[in-house]
């Protein structure tokens, strides 16, 4: 039968057990965290660590938060040549993630570099993945589709093995070409609104 950290190192007023948690407090893996501010230019946000360190300040343990970060690359789903980009705002929520070195020299080129610093799971290396469910469940969240949607539910695009519903009050395509070819084309809402030239359409559209 395996051995505990604790059964191993023994208790936690050890040396060696002190030694191993004053390590483990200083490396920096990932937390969530809210967002404070975000640059749609440069694709940053500043973020504020959302959970508290416990921190020994004059023979006593403190609950310290983390300071904001600044300039957090965000996680942007992204290949080729195409992008899905979120409208992000104050107050959403965010995992940081804490790099292994200094990301400095790939966050400017995107390709192989040597680190600029030596540091290792520094708060200056964080990177964002925004959009934890926290604080609040999405409401009518739909477990048997891909779903591109409002948080309320207002404007919706469902793809299932079914076929593709658009449901807005407003549609409105922009594009070069616009093709729909399939058994049904379903568009609910308001006023629809296809910009292009030309635009094929094959099907039985209601």
């Amino acid at each position: 039968m395996s051995k505990s950290l604790a059964e191993i190192t023994g208790d936690t007023s050890s040396p060696f057990r002190a030694a191993i948690n004053a390590a483990a407090n200083s490396i920096r893996v990932a937390m969530p965290g809210i967002i404070v501010s975000f640059n749609a230019s440069d694709q940053t946000v500043n973020v504020k660590p959302s959970l508290a360190d416990n921190v020994n300040i004059g023979g006593q343990t403190q609950l310290v938060f983390p300071p904001i970060i600044s300039d957090v690359p965000v996680a942007i789903p992204r290949g080729g040549n195409f992008a899905v980009t979120l409208p992000i705002k104050p107050g959403d929520n965010c995992i940081l993630v804490f790099a292994d070195s200094c990301i400095d020299g790939f966050w400017q080129s995107g390709k192989e570099t040597a680190p600029a610093e030596y540091r290792q799971h520094d708060l200056s290396d964080a990177m964002a993945i925004v959009g934890i469910s926290a604080g609040g469940a999405i409401s009518g969240y739909n477990p048997d589709a891909l779903e591109i949607r409002s948080l309320q539910g207002e404007a919706t695009i469902t793809v299932n093995d079914r076929g593709v519903t658009l449901n807005a009050g407003i549609v409105d395509i922009n594009a070069g070409t616009v093709s729909i070819s399939g058994g049904a084309v379903n568009i609910g809402g308001g006023p629809v609104t296809i910009t292009g030239s030309p635009v094929d359409i094959n099907g039985t559209i209601f």
